[in-house]
């Protein structure tokens, strides 16, 4: 690829970060020095002259077309996409689904697949210090899992951390994130030059179901005017 000033971070920035359609997925956070995530925001710190364009292949709201997925919709199986079964489904553990926020299930997985040995890591989301403002993190032992289980309120950059596993290299990694991240993870596997092998370190992929993920900074302020304070349960 040639990189130009409208192909690389300018276009990210244009397309997304200057129309305020980003969703916060954390994606292009921790490529490089030039982004960061803070306060509940994608940052840009510098001018980026890199010519590999990782975050706007990344982006699952750029509309670059190199990495694009298929159109499930397409595919004839409703507006849910294609699927193998459909499932509901409970912890067995009392303990993990009484700290689970529908059950557990998700915690139960990621448990069992490192007892298995199938990840030797997860990246997850943890609920912030005060429980509205969470951020990616990465777990291995079961108490770090569920210390990480129910959900989460705001929008949490949790692909960061995910990037910065995969640069320290991290293998075996499970993932657990929204729509758009697993947007973003798809697309991360299509890009240039080195998309594919970087995935290949993802063993393990958990979306979530959402419905939306609001902005930490309206959140807080929203119940600091009502006077309500802790952590939101649930």
């Amino acid at each position: 690829m040639k990189n130009t000033d409208y192909e690389g971070q300018q276009a990210l920035i244009e397309r997304v970060l200057d129309r305020g359609i980003c969703v916060k997925c954390g994606a292009c956070v921790g490529l490089c020095p030039h982004f960061s995530y803070w306060d509940g925001e994608v940052v840009v710190l510098d001018r980026c002259p890199a010519d590999t364009w990782r975050c706007l292949q990344y982006c699952p709201r750029a509309g670059y077309d190199g990495t694009a997925l298929e159109d499930n919709a397409s595919q004839g199986n409703g507006t849910i996409g294609p699927f193998r079964a459909i499932w509901a489904a409970r912890s067995a553990d009392n303990d993990v689904c009484e700290q689970g926020q529908y059950g557990g299930v998700v915690s139960s997985l990621l448990i069992s697949a490192a007892k298995k040995d199938v990840i030797g890591s997860a990246v997850v989301t943890d609920s912030g210090s005060d429980g509205l403002s969470p951020a990616g993190r990465l777990v291995r032992t079961p108490s770090e899992i569920l210390a990480c289980s129910g959900s989460r309120y705001a929008s949490a950059g949790t692909l960061a951390t995910l990037n910065r596993a995969i640069n320290e290299g991290e293998e075996r990694i499970g993932v657990v994130g929204l729509p758009c991240q697993m947007e973003a993870l798809g697309r991360m596997a299509r890009s240039e030059p080195d998309g594919p092998e970087r995935m290949e370190r993802v063993r393990l992929k958990i979306g979530l179901f959402c419905t939306w993920a609001l902005d930490y900074r309206s959140l807080r302020a929203f119940l600091a005017a009502r006077q309500l304070q802790g952590p939101v349960k649930k």
